[in-house]
């Protein structure tokens, strides 16, 4: 059963520190060609998304864990911006590549 509770937020629109690399001849010209996704029903939530991890870490130290399904933006902007709750995640799952 889908679950349809859960908050979707905007993430980082690209890298930190260089300009963003596809690799067009494997992924496709949006990183998405040839998945055949349906058309997204669910807005986006108007909060920040790192005020939403910062407030769920410290409302629930040591219980949360960070699933990182893509390049690691979002992570890296975490712990720059919340340092002092890097050690209140329980976890972080991350899905690397090649």
């Amino acid at each position: 059963m889908a679950k349809l509770d859960i908050p979707v937020f905007a993430g980082s629109e690209k890298p930190l520190l260089r300009e963003q690399i596809v690799a067009p001849n494997i992924h496709g010209e949006s990183g998405l060609e040839g998945a055949n996704l349906p058309e997204p029903t669910k807005k986006l939530e108007n909060k920040n998304y790192l005020e939403f991890i910062a407030e769920n870490v410290y409302s629930n130290p040591n219980e949360i864990t960070l699933v990182a399904v893509g390049p690691l933006t979002n992570i890296a902007k975490f712990t720059l911006n919340y340092p002092d709750l890097v050690p209140l995640v329980k976890e972080l799952v991350i899905m690397g590549g090649v």
